[in-house]
């Protein structure tokens, strides 16, 4: 029986957001995602939204344009 093993890391990152997230609209999204692409290789993300609107509509409208503003873009 094959068991998982998971290694825990703890990450020391500065309390502002700013100096080590990429946040923004969709065009400061995609191009710090860029800047992390041409400068390390970066393949694949993993993305956490935050405030999102209320209204599931709306929150499928947004992630709806992050994938064609932001994912799309940069896999061309």
């Amino acid at each position: 029986m094959s068991r998982r093993r998971y290694v825990l890391e703890s990450l020391q990152l500065g309390t502002d957001a700013v100096d080590w997230a990429i946040m923004g609209n969709y065009q400061d999204c995609c191009e710090g995602l860029a800047r992390c692409r041409d400068a390390m290789g970066l393949t694949h993300v993993t993305c956490q939204f935050h405030n999102l609107p209320e209204a599931l509509t709306a929150r499928l409208d947004y992630l709806e344009g992050f994938g064609t503003e932001v994912i799309q873009k940069l896999a061309a």
